[in-house]
């Protein structure tokens, strides 16, 4: 199971590894011993020959090796990852009244140590993400694994993300085993239905992520007017409309999911008129908005990454502040705004620092009730902040 290669790190590179961070990149490794195939498992050493731990090996990312263990090899058995995944499940399971949902996520990647596995659940059907060398090699394990816990109906790959590319693997989707999946798979949250592409969605269909803060979002709305910016298939909208809004504008750029929401609006015998779906880009729309001196009880800002590397910090932080500024014009007095960033790059206080300044800018005096963040199926380590790449505040305007 383990590899007969290793890896020695250079002197004092050992210190992120005592903390527990997954982590290794390219310069922090002295040298490489034996030959070691894409994915493998091997132990990595520190300058002085201590054993730190063992993880995939990557010889194309940065992320030379992800850590599946720290200090100990002895667990690493040949059921090594069944554990790991019965350990991921389980932990949902128990959390199952939380989530409350058909639709959550399973596997985590390093907030369950397994680097670079996602496992998603949309009813009876899983979706995959094969995103590190060392779950692209294990991944027929992997699939063995979840068949034999799980008994899903069918299991569809979603590795089509460029991050692989980095990992020297090319993006990939399709059918993997079982039932083949649907176009649209019906799922529930609460008491709300939605159709998810789990084919052609974003991410693996549907933005499991955001659902605890959409719950946070149904105490707010009741007999209120709501602007949704960036409203992908309408998971804020449908929710907003359960819980008594009386009107909301959704924004997006894509006809696709604007058509989506119409389908989700149907589905939940929720009535349209009161529903308007705006193609478009955000930015504009939002100036031609306030040019009209439009005001709305609600505003949620939920926008994509827009800091991918280091070299767009600073048009993406040019980004959030623009955007954000630009919503608190239109909130109105004692109104709210449900602001997020899922850029990983971005941290919590950053983030924070940006909507200071968005607030300096619309002149508007703004009070944070609550800081919000991604769902508790999905966690991060402690070791790890990088985990943590949805950040998000729900703010009164005073």
């Amino acid at each position: 199971m383990i590899s007969m290669g290793y890896v020695v790190l250079k002197r004092g590179r050992e210190i992120s590894i005592y903390r527990r961070h997954p982590w290794v990149y390219s310069g922090a490794i002295l040298k490489v011993v034996g030959s070691i195939e894409p994915g493998e498992i091997i132990r990595v050493l520190s300058n002085k020959g201590e054993f730190l731990g063992v993880g995939w090996y990557s010889p194309a990312s940065q992320i030379r090796v992800r850590m599946l263990n720290f200090g100990d090899e002895e667990s690493l058995g040949e059921d090594f990852l069944y554990k790991k995944i019965q350990r991921a499940i389980s932990l949902r399971e128990a959390l199952i009244d939380v989530i409350d949902s058909s639709a959550y996520r399973l596997i985590n990647s390093e907030g369950d140590t397994i680097p670079g596995v996602i496992v998603d659940r949309y009813s009876n059907f899983l979706v995959c993400q094969f995103l590190s060398a060392g779950a692209e090699r294990f991944k027929d394990l992997i699939i063995s694994c979840l068949r034999e816990i799980l008994k899903p109906e069918g299991i569809f790959e979603r590795s089509d993300s460029n991050v692989r590319l980095k990992e020297g693997l090319k993006p990939y989707k399709g059918h993997l085993w079982g039932r083949e999946a649907p176009d649209r798979v019906e799922i529930r949250e609460k008491d709300v239905k939605f159709f998810v592409d789990v084919k052609r969605g974003h991410k693996s269909g549907f933005y499991l992520d955001q659902r605890e803060n959409r719950y946070i979002f149904r105490d707010y709305v009741a007999n209120k007017r709501i602007l949704n910016c960036f409203s992908y298939t309408g998971g804020f909208c449908i929710h907003g409309f359960k819980k008594g809004a009386k009107e909301i504008k959704n924004i997006d750029a894509s006809k696709d999911v604007l058509d989506a929401i119409e389908e989700n609006l149907k589905l939940n015998g929720i009535n349209k008129l009161s529903c308007e779906n705006i193609k478009g880009n955000a930015f504009n729309i939002l100036k031609e908005m306030y040019e009209k001196k439009e005001v709305f009880d609600v505003v949620v800002v939920d926008p994509p990454k827009f800091v991918h590397n280091m070299g767009q910090m600073k048009s993406g932080i040019r980004g959030y502040k623009k955007i954000n500024s630009m919503a608190f014009r239109l909130v109105a007095e004692g109104g709210y705004v449900f602001t997020f960033s899922c850029s990983g790059l971005v941290d919590a206080e950053l983030f924070k620092k940006i909507i200071l300044e968005s607030a300096i800018d619309a002149g508007r005096d703004v009070a944070v009730l609550k800081e919000l963040s991604q769902g508790v199926d999905h966690p991060y380590s402690i070791s790890f902040p990088e985990g943590r790449y949805l950040k998000g505040f729900l703010l009164r305007i005073l």
